[in-house]
């Protein structure tokens, strides 16, 4: 497995941080788009999400 890049890397920390059990992996072939992720880890494009929002909550009013 590549060495994870710093942004990876500072990701890895902080799920670390907070005592999630994830790994974040680094793929040695390119996942720019949907076709190639799909195609670098053997599962279809259908099942490749082409956007994640991370969202924290820093007052009572989280929805």
């Amino acid at each position: 497995m590549p060495l994870l890049s710093p942004s990876a890397q500072r990701v890895q920390d902080a799920l670390n941080a907070i005592g999630l059990r994830l790994e974040v992996v680094a793929l040695s072939s390119s996942t720019r788009t949907s076709a190639e992720a799909a195609m670098a880890v053997g599962c279809d494009v259908a099942q490749i999400a082409e956007s994640l929002i991370f969202r924290t909550c820093q007052t009572d009013l989280c929805w």
